[in-house]
Formats: C-alpha cells, structure tokens, sequence
C-alpha cells in the first residue's frame, strides 16, 4: 500500500484549492461574465425614445455649411438642423411621437386626426374628410452605459390639401424602419428624404429613464 505524508496530502490540497479559485477569478473577470453583470445591472431599466420629423429648405442647409451630397466632413448632422430650426421659415418639426419601454420589450402610439376642407360649388357647400395619421413602434435594450440599442419603425401619412375645388388632394407617406445604437440623450439622424426644394429628416433619441 502507498504512503503519503501529511505534507503531501496538504500540498495537493493546497494547489487543488488555488486552481479552484483562481478558475473563478478568472471567470469573474472574463469579458462574457462582464457582459452578463452589466446586463444584469439594466435588466429593469426603463427606455424613453422619442421620434422628430423635420423638413429643413435646401437653401437654409447649404447656408448652414451642408454639402449638397452630403460629403465628408461637411455632411449633414444634428447641429446644422438645429441652427436652422432657429428660424422657423428656414426649418419647422412636422410630426413627433414618444415611446416609453421596458428593457427588451416592444412600445407602440399610433394617432390619428380627422380634418375637414370645405368645398363649394356655386351655392352649395360641403365638407370633405382627410386623415392624418402616424405610428411609431420602438424595441429598446440597453447594451450599455453608453449604448442603447433601438429597432424602430415609423410611419406617417398626411394629405396636401388643395385651394381649388377641383383638384383631388396630394398625399405624402413616409415609412421608416431599421435598428439603431444611440448614444443616452443624444439625437442622432436615422432616416432622410429630400426632394428639389427640401430635405426631411427622422431624427431619434433614446434615453434611460430608470433602472
């Protein structure tokens, strides 16, 4: 039968116990274990994004130092539209909408409004009914203190109603839809359109209300 002192068997034990917790430490300190404790830290949390469209005159971009095609380092940002909603003939928000969610889960406004344009011919008189109306879904979790991952989807109809009483009115649909990493309150572009005269913009910005 084998021998082993009582050193022998205390060393092994000693070097069984070191290997066990330097195998935790390293576990702790290894970067899925960091991801795991930080999404842990925002598993309640409470995101509040909010959606802008703002329709910007061509003009009042370029004069703000835009290229027209959007080349580096003069490409449009939040700053240019900023400057130009100071003047609101140059710049003006057109719709918003604001979702409020829960880490990882889905929030979801859509509104929508009636509005009536008289009509006239000769003496008669009536009223026509148009829609407008917009949606907005968001799902939202928070990666990190600096990063807040968004899937969005957006939509927005409006009628252009015409002066006259014979021409049927002109309708505009904007449907954006995508995912994006935001920065805690700080707007960021996510969609654009433009035609000859002006640019429309969606801009989103996402922040941690609660954890």
């Amino acid at each position: 039968m084998a021998k082993f002192s009582k050193s022998t068997v205390f060393l092994s034990g000693l070097i069984l116990c070191t290997l066990f917790l330097t195998g935790i430490a390293e576990e702790q300190n290894s970067p899925q274990s960091a991801e795991k404790k930080e999404k842990d830290q925002f598993e309640n949390a409470r995101i509040s994004v909010q959606a802008s469209v703002v329709e910007v005159k061509l003009d009042a971009l370029y004069k703000a130092g835009v290229s027209p095609i959007g080349q580096k380092p003069n490409a449009v940002s939040v700053d240019h539209i900023l400057k130009c909603l100071k003047n609101k003939d140059d710049a003006k928000v057109t719709a918003g909408a604001n979702v409020s969610v829960k880490q990882n889960e889905i929030g979801k406004i859509k509104e929508e409004q009636n509005i009536y344009a008289e009509r006239t011919n000769g003496e008669a008189r009536s009223f026509e009914r148009y829609i407008i109306g917009k949606e907005f879904a968001v799902k939202a979790n928070v990666v990190s203190e600096g990063k807040i991952r968004v899937s969005y989807t957006f939509r927005q109809t409006s009628p252009i109603i015409p002066d006259a009483n014979d021409v049927p009115p002109n309708s505009i649909s904007r449907d954006w839809e995508n995912f994006v990493t935001l920065e805690p309150g700080k707007p960021a572009i996510v969609g654009a359109a433009q035609d000859a005269n002006t640019a429309v913009f969606l801009i989103l910005c996402a922040d941690i209300e609660s954890r």
